[in-house]
């Protein structure tokens, strides 16, 4: 037993190990621009670093950005790399003066569009807090955009460990789980507001499931708000995840317990209603909608056709499921590279591994209303996320969804995990599995993973 203990402690050790590895190499690995929306992503960054915290995208709208930083994106764009498999970066460019020069320092007014005004706010402190510290040092473009990368990470790692050491150690492997997708290491670091509302997720569920009576609420409120303010939108429905905690937890009678959650639903809806009204009126100001796309129209089109949607629904998850699957676990870039099959297979095998290989204690199952809700919650989450891109993305009338990308997804993982082991704890016990993995297995499976999706990443940029 001892020697199983020890084994399966060393197995995790090089896991979270090779996480953080793994998280350092897709931070410095990974060209400038070259994760999903990255270029936008880092000029709605340098606007608010400079002030524009709410901004219009009109003319007046305008920046004072160094001319080392437009250089710079404007060589790696020159370069075009995003879905020309056969274009490699240009390792030339780095070799520059470690610090930069005068001219680099020389400002010019950048107009920032419209539509990335509409981009919250939160998300991208991390990220100034690292080029704020490479602009104070005065380095060249490239080690001040990488800085913003790499605060993100460090932040992102501290936190990871938080979430790790907070969580009870049952729920320990869902997280981990998480924590070594490619995508979610890749999106780690990058200049998006992914990795802040994926953490943001990742600690809910630590909080939800390790809730203890009027300890975690206050903490509880700031991750709601964190993860309401950090997305455009698609994941206000996992509001009602509150529900899922024991009454008794929260308040020991029902007047105080209906008081208390009224004062937290309250005051949550006031700060998201006040801040969301802010994005919205800037995403209206530059919202240029693809032809055919008209969202009103196509509510009506739902509300007067509703077979249609229906179907629409079910045509979308079977055309792109196998799509969501792989980049949700990884097709990097702008989608456009990936691992062996074999490594998704892996990635698919480990997952349900762990469901059937969990235990919880009984206090921690939660009653079979609270168990379906659960299920209904991550239910309406889907069709929720698809039908906002079936209004926003798609024309009127559309028999698909497309816009779609797996990494919407990855918030919902932990919850995912817990749904499926508390209904394969409650009505499927005999899969339980009673054996571990020999650690050298383990071991042998988690580098050659790691050492795989690193080559990819190698071989699409630099052989």
């Amino acid at each position: 037993m001892a020697r199983s203990l020890n084994t399966r402690s060393a197995v995790t050790t090089l896991f979270i190990c090779l996480i953080a590895t793994a998280g350092l190499f897709f931070t410095f690995a990974v060209p400038p621009l070259q994760k999903p929306d990255e270029e936008a992503h880092l000029i709605r960054t340098l606007s608010i670093a400079g002030g524009h915290i709410f901004c219009t995208g009109t003319s007046t709208n305008s920046i004072p950005l160094e001319q080392g930083i437009v250089t710079m994106m404007k060589e790696v764009k020159a370069l075009k790399l995003a879905n020309h498999a056969e274009r490699k970066f240009d390792l030339a460019l780095y070799n520059k003066s470690f610090f930069a020069t005068k001219s680099d320092l020389h400002t010019q007014s950048y107009i920032v569009p419209a539509i990335y005004c509409g981009f919250p706010v939160v998300p991208y402190m991390p990220h100034i807090l690292g080029i704020s510290i490479g602009r104070l040092l005065h380095l060249n473009a490239y080690l001040v955009f990488f800085m913003g990368r790499f605060s993100m990470l460090l932040i992102a790692l501290l936190w990871m460990r938080w979430i790790y050491k907070r969580t009870p150690e049952p729920f320990r492997y869902g997280i981990l789980f998480l924590f070594s997708l490619p995508m979610f290491l890749h999106q780690l670091s990058s200049y998006s507001y992914d990795p802040v509302h994926m953490l943001l997720a990742a600690s809910l569920f630590s909080v939800l499931i390790s809730f203890k009576q009027n300890q975690n609420l206050a903490i509880m409120w700031i991750i709601y708000v964190g993860l309401l303010l950090s997305k455009t939108g698609g994941y206000e429905l996992l509001l009602p995840l509150y529900f899922l905690i024991p009454r008794y937890r929260i308040a020991s009678g029902m007047k105080k317990y209906v008081a208390t959650t009224v004062i937290f639903f309250a005051t949550l809806i006031v700060v998201f209603g006040v801040f969301k009204l802010i994005e919205l009126q800037a995403i209206a100001a530059g919202a240029t909608l693809g032809k055919g796309v008209n969202p009103v129209s196509q509510i009506m089109y739902i509300l007067t056709n509703p077979a249609h949607y229906v179907l629409m629904l079910i045509k979308s998850t079977f055309h792109f499921g196998i799509f969501y699957l792989q980049s949700l676990i990884g097709i990097l870039g702008w989608l456009e590279y990936g691992f062996p099959h074999i490594i998704y297979f892996i990635y698919v095998i480990s997952f349900i591994y762990i469901v059937l290989r969990s235990y919880i204690p009984k206090e921690s199952l939660v009653s079979r209303k609270k168990l379906i809700a659960l299920g209904l919650i991550l239910i309406a989450s889907y069709i929720y996320i698809v039908t906002i891109f079936y209004l926003l993305w798609n024309p009127v009338g559309a028999a698909i969804t497309d816009g779609i990308q797996g990494r919407y997804f990855l918030v919902f993982i932990p919850f995912i995990y817990l749904f499926a082991i508390q209904c394969r704890q409650r009505w499927a016990d005999s899969l339980k599995l009673k054996f571990d993995m020999p650690g050298w297995v383990s071991g042998g499976i988690i580098i050659a993973v790691a050492v795989t999706c690193m080559y990819s990443v190698l071989y699409r940029y630099y052989f």
